[in-house]
């Protein structure tokens, strides 16, 4: 299994480009691990789902041969991971729910291996930009035989099985992996509930505490913690799949050191009394990218951001920085709109837009979510060659105002310019424009295998992710503090 964890590196790697020669070898090495579980593909299935556009999503999507084959690319799907700082630090990896149901019924270790190594790649591509690489790994598919390469960085949040006839068999293995794990590098820890256990003590403590949040409120999470040893509240405590940006802070605010959850699309702001009235900096950012939606004069675009002395100071300080070190000419609000374009400068007030907008502990990576997904939804519109993909973008960016701004996101949506199928979208879930915003959440919440996922109109998951990638890649940069 030693070429499992370097075959599923370098497939993460293959990004939006064309596969290599070595990437296809690489791709087909892993496919003959997971054969006899994953049906092959139906060429039927195939001629079925390239034939699919103008987009269309069924509401009754049955599971397809191309679904199932996809479904292991699925471990791919990062979620950002948020300090105590409110800022994204990092990404966790975990094998989707479907695919451990599954899995737990075979016997063929070679094929949970396979995802195990998947997730422990993944996290290590992470590490390496410098940021938290976190995988989630259930106990029952780890194999003590399996060889790693370095792991230097990672985290690797190990969860057990609650059944109590199954623990018992689960701990030798963990302790094997554990020692395993360390020996390359990596952090390893495990759930708090197992911790405490007097019967199932482990020889060794964690690295960090994973907690689930389940069925319990948040609250429940944060008093179990007062109750632990002083020996593990001092070790950081991740929280995961958390359900809204309410228990995000909520955790954060009670003393976790790091929580990770789905951010959803949500019609309206569940504390209507915390609502806070819009900035003025947002107002007028919203009425400038309004202008250039509608496609604006240039002199009315102009004097708008004139009119603005810190918007006009910001702009030129931007043009002058790094990023833009092939325009140093730019002297003036003219020269600066001229060489941007629409697009560009929209995409530079989008940012600016986000950032005025954060008065929540958690703003900060609300922030680079905002920004991943209006990019990632632009970049799935280039790729299908829809005739205005920056129309995505706004798609995206108006998504996650709502929560950003603890507004309605009825109201926001009156108050920026947006085309009729993103109005269906966003407001009644319907429309052609539908399935983009499906497509985003089922890469936020992990669900890219499931059977009714709508990855297939996009060129199927594998594509999906490595357009997800690109987006992440963007944002994490744009969202930069100077």
């Amino acid at each position: 299994m030693e070429t499992s964890l370097f075959a599923c590196a370098e497939v993460r790697q293959g990004r939006v480009k064309r596969a290599s020669k070595k990437e296809v070898v690489v791709k087909s090495f892993i496919r003959r691990l997971i054969s006899g579980i994953v049906p092959s593909k139906s060429k039927h299935a195939t001629a079925q789902i390239a034939q699919v556009k103008p987009l269309e999503v069924a509401t009754d999507v049955h599971p397809t041969a191309e679904i199932a084959q996809d479904a292991w690319i699925g471990i791919g799907a990062r979620r950002p991971v948020i300090a105590n700082t409110g800022e994204v630090v990092g990404y966790e990896f975990c094998i989707p729910a479907g695919v451990i149901s599954r899995m737990s019924l075979s016997p063929d270790q070679r094929v949970k291996s396979a995802y195990v190594a998947c997730a422990i790649a993944s996290a290590c591509l992470v590490e390496k930009a410098d940021k938290i690489g976190l995988a989630r790994i259930p106990a029952h598919f780890l194999d003590p035989d399996l060889q790693l390469q370095s792991c230097a960085g990672i985290w690797i949040g190990i969860e057990f099985q609650r059944d109590p006839s199954e623990l018992e068999l689960q701990i030798d293995k963990v302790l094997q992996f554990a020692h395993k794990l360390r020996s390359a590098g990596a952090k390893v820890g495990w759930d708090a509930n197992l911790i405490e256990m007097e019967k199932y003590k482990l020889d060794l403590m964690p690295d960090f505490v994973l907690l689930q949040q389940g069925e319990a409120p948040v609250s429940a999470l944060i008093a179990a913690r007062s109750t632990w040893p002083e020996a593990l509240k001092e070790l950081p405590t991740i929280a995961t799949d958390l359900r809204s940006e309410e228990d995000l802070e909520a955790a954060l605010q009670g003393s976790i050191s790091y929580v990770c959850g789905a951010f959803t699309l949500s019609k309206v702001a569940s504390d209507k009394t915390g609502r806070q009235p819009i900035p003025p900096d947002v107002m007028r950012l919203m009425g400038l990218m309004n202008l250039l939606i509608s496609d604006g004069e240039f002199s009315t675009v102009v004097n708008d951001i004139k009119g603005d002395v810190g918007l006009t100071y910001r702009l030129l300080s931007m043009m002058k920085s790094a990023n833009y070190a092939n325009h140093q000419g730019v002297q003036n609000i003219e020269q600066a709109v001229l060489t941007l374009g629409r697009d560009e400068l929209y995409r530079i007030l989008s940012v600016m837009l986000l950032r005025f907008s954060g008065t929540r502990k958690v703003s900060t990576a609300l922030e680079e979510i905002a920004l991943w997904r209006s990019r990632f939804l632009e970049l799935l519109a280039i790729d299908r060659s829809e005739a205005m993909p920056g129309n995505y973008f706004t798609l995206g960016l108006v998504s996650m105002l709502g929560s950003i701004l603890k507004q309605e996101l009825a109201d926001v949506v009156q108050k920026i310019a947006l085309p009729e199928p993103a109005r269906q979208a966003l407001l009644t879930a319907d429309g052609p424009w539908r399935a983009y915003l499906l497509i985003a959440m089922e890469v936020e919440g992990q669900k890219l295998g499931s059977e009714n996922s709508v990855a297939k109109y996009f060129g199927g998951a594998e594509r999906v992710l490595a357009l997800s990638d690109t987006a992440w890649e963007w944002a994490a940069e744009k969202s930069k503090r100077g």
